[in-house]
């Protein structure tokens, strides 16, 4: 029996979920029902024309290709949505040993200096240490004035799995927190992701990855839309799932795990192969919905093209060596759902670019007859945004998220790129190491749009023949669709003309300002 005064340890539940206020559930139910009838009901017409209609099995077949991959898409980030769930916080143990790890390359030293210093104080016990694989005697210094622990290596074999493979031969923490030097974590990162831990099966635990300088810019501000729908809602339905991946940045995982599976996996997607490899080595992972640690995401083209290329090509290899190696196969049926979901995300720009090809074909000839069901997609694209506005209403921390036009306008317009990347891949081509721009370029690379715009003239140019004929065949639902497509690329060209005619004009401005701010000259 306790004594008055003794204090009954907590009881600590591990691996809860914090479920939506049961209106907000229903509410977002009642829309995906709707948009799955959307989708249903386009399926079912056509089917029942690849039947009926006596079109060619080669035509049928590459008009499904289009459709296909982009509604099992659409689908499941449905479902991820309305599995999403909250995790209860767990209070971390104190006597856990922490390492934290800022990788560093060749970015700036203000940077690295206001990521070592937010680590630094962070809460929880931990030691913190600064991995420069640029070997920079300035790095070395501030990690002494900052009194962290610093380690280089003399190659830059394997980039940054290589990077932190090699801290972990010569550190001892039981757990590993993971930062890139464009991200501050805040002083509670430790508190909030540390108990989950005590899950002994969790082998890492991945805080949602947010941007600072979303407002800096269109492009930082199109470039972060392009990343919140997964980071803020589906990752949470996809850790429900038993399958959130690692994303390269404010993560925590087991040394212990990392050491079941050889280490940090190699790749230009390291995180999301080593995600892979901890899964089917049967260790379970969790993901806290905060933003604990914002970032900068690409300010300007060139940088968000870089990034994304990399990202892309990362992406293909990974999902070549997790089916080769045999990972894939190791996974549960919904992992495998959950992987397959992120393995083809980047086919999705490039199928929007080979549809513009459709569109420009049917325009002139219309051999998959596109008109005749071009108004049953009209409830599916009308859900899509719908469904998501809902899920940042009712789910979502963040407000003013819009309708993120200006994220889809820039995908929709980079879908050249994605195509070189996957043809880069098909064919084999060894891949090439570009860190991303962690500072905005002055000058805008307009040859990255020749390709969208070049095609954009031609489109252009197929809808005007279609008005010409426009007596014989009207053709009213493939225009629009045609005309809403072409919208993106002049969305994204309108923007980089507005940046750059604001840059040409900033040294102007500071001039007037300094003669403005200029003490006035006293006439004798």
């Amino acid at each position: 029996m306790n004594s008055p005064n003794s204090v009954q340890a907590p009881t600590i539940t591990t691996g809860t979920f914090r479920s939506p206020a049961a209106r907000s559930r229903a509410l977002l139910a009642v829309f995906v029902a709707l948009g799955t009838c959307a989708v249903i009901g386009f399926v079912s017409s056509r089917w029942d024309m690849a039947r009926t209609s006596g079109l060619n099995k080669v035509v049928v077949g590459v008009a499904a290709l289009f459709w296909v991959l982009p509604l099992l898409h659409l689908l499941a980030s449905w479902a991820f949505l309305l599995s999403h769930r909250r995790r209860e916080f767990v209070p971390p143990d104190a006597s856990t040993t922490v390492d934290v790890f800022v990788t560093a390359y060749d970015e700036p030293v203000s940077m690295v200096r206001r990521c070592l210093a937010a680590a630094r104080s962070m809460d929880e016990r931990h030691e913190t240490w600064l991995l420069d694989d640029g070997n920079r005697p300035e790095l070395r210094a501030l990690a002494q004035t900052l009194q962290v622990r610093y380690l280089a290596r003399g190659t830059t074999q394997d980039r940054k799995a290589g990077n932190v493979n090699h801290a972990l031969q010569r550190s001892h923490g039981e757990l590993i927190a993971i930062f890139d030097v464009d991200h501050a974590p805040r002083r509670d990162f430790l508190t909030q992701t540390l108990g989950q831990f005590r899950n002994p099966r969790i082998g890492f635990v991945q805080a949602m990855v947010s941007f600072a300088n979303a407002k800096q810019n269109w492009v930082s501000r199109a470039s972060d839309q392009t990343t919140r729908e997964y980071y803020e809602l589906l990752a949470a339905g996809t850790d429900c799932w038993g399958a959130v991946s690692l994303m390269g940045t404010n993560a925590v995982l087991r040394r212990k795990a990392l050491e079941k599976i050889g280490g940090y996996q190699p790749g230009l997607a390291e995180d999301l192969e080593t995600s892979v490899r901890l899964h089917a080595a049967g260790w379970q992972s969790a993901y806290v919905n905060e933003p604990l640690a914002p970032g900068l995401t690409p300010a300007d083209l060139p940088a968000f093209v870089k990034q994304q290329k990399k990202w892309a090509r990362g992406v293909f290899d990974a999902a070549w060596q997790s089916l080769r190696s045999g990972s894939y196969g190791r996974l549960t049926f919904r992992q495998r759902i959950c992987y397959g979901i992120r393995f083809t995300n980047y086919l999705m720009p490039v199928l929007f670019g080979l549809g513009l090809l459709l569109l420009m074909v049917s325009l002139v000839a219309d051999p998959w007859q596109l008109e005749s069901y071009a108004p049953q997609l009209l409830p599916v694209f009308l859900a899509a945004p719908l469904i998501r506005q809902a899920g940042f209403r009712l789910l979502g921390q963040r407000r003013g998220s819009g309708w993120f036009f200006a994220g889809a306008s820039l995908v929709a317009s980079c879908w050249t790129h994605y195509l070189a990347v996957l043809g880069s891949f098909l064919i084999g081509r060894q891949a090439i190491f570009q860190p991303t721009p962690k500072t905005a370029d002055s000058v805008m690379a307009w040859r990255l749009l020749v390709g969208p715009l070049a095609f954009l003239v031609a489109l252009g140019m197929a809808g005007t023949w279609r008005v010409l004929q426009w007596d014989s065949h009207p053709m009213p639902f493939t225009l629009a669709i045609a005309v809403v497509s072409a919208c993106f690329p002049l969305r994204l060209l309108v923007a980089l003309l507005g940046e750059d005619r604001s840059r040409s004009q900033a040294p102007q401005r500071a001039t007037r300002q300094e003669r403005g701010n200029a003490p006035h000259a006293v006439r004798v």
